[in-house]
């Protein structure tokens, strides 16, 4: 490996895929390790040696390493009694390398320095993989927008419902977009929701009632949406 080039593909990564600073610190400590080793694929460290050197505790390495494998960047493994765990870092730069590789078929391919081999594991490769779809998945579910009331009318009518774009819209913005703690993640579902309160208004309006205003009472859209999360989900109490 070449540690500066690797530490510059890091902190290129880094900016697309944030990581907590214990992991950051951790990473460092393994590179510094794997550095001393002469850059073998696989080498050990105790904890003790990683605490000293990242100034991190036993709990703190331990969800520090564990971050940094669901992010694809280190493979590790216990091994029996007292011994240290197995590490492997992965190189960012040689995957950099695999993929330009793809990309110029044919071409003459530069040798990487310091006997980094452009190879990958198939493990690394799953790995990667499903990091990189992870992280696609939680940036859809936390990439909420609000919508116009255009949207929110144009939805409601291709429902055919009689949900008031505008009174939606102004009643959630109000309140932040946020259904009772939880910000909102599907504006669509949350129609739906007081398109059954809307239907429960039409109901009782026309059935015979000797409370005649009952129908002019405001519905909470909130306790019903999160009351049919409830039932959804199976949660109770």
């Amino acid at each position: 490996m070449n540690y500066i080039a690797e530490m510059k593909a890091f902190y290129d990564w880094l900016e697309i895929n944030p990581l907590p600073s214990p992991a950051i610190v951790l990473w460092h400590g393994l590179m510094h390790i794997a550095n001393k080793t002469g850059w073998q694929q696989e080498f050990t460290v105790a904890t003790s040696v990683l605490s000293m050197k990242t100034g991190l505790n036993a709990k703190a390495i331990e969800r520090a390493r564990n971050h940094l494998e669901q992010s694809g960047r280190i493979i590790w493994k216990k091994r029996s009694g007292n011994r240290a765990a197995m590490y492997q870092i992965i190189s960012l730069c040689d995957k950099m390398n695999v993929e330009n590789v793809a990309q110029n078929v044919g071409q003459s391919v530069v040798p990487v320095s310091d006997k980094a081999s452009c190879s990958m594991s198939d493990k690394v490769s799953v790995l990667i993989n499903r990091n990189i779809n992870e992280t696609k998945k939680k940036e859809e579910k936390e990439s909420f927008r609000p919508p116009s009331v255009v949207e929110v009318r144009a939805y409601c009518e291709k429902r055919g419902n009689r949900v008031d774009a505008e009174r939606f819209v102004d009643f959630y913005a109000s309140k932040g977009w946020m259904v009772g703690k939880n910000k909102m993640q599907d504006w669509r579902a949350c129609v739906r929701t007081w398109e059954k309160g809307e239907q429960i208004h039409v109901k009782s309006s026309q059935a015979p009632n000797r409370f005649h205003n009952f129908d002019q009472r405001d519905t909470d859209y909130d306790a019903l949406l999160m009351q049919e999360e409830k039932e959804l989900y199976g949660g109770g109490g």
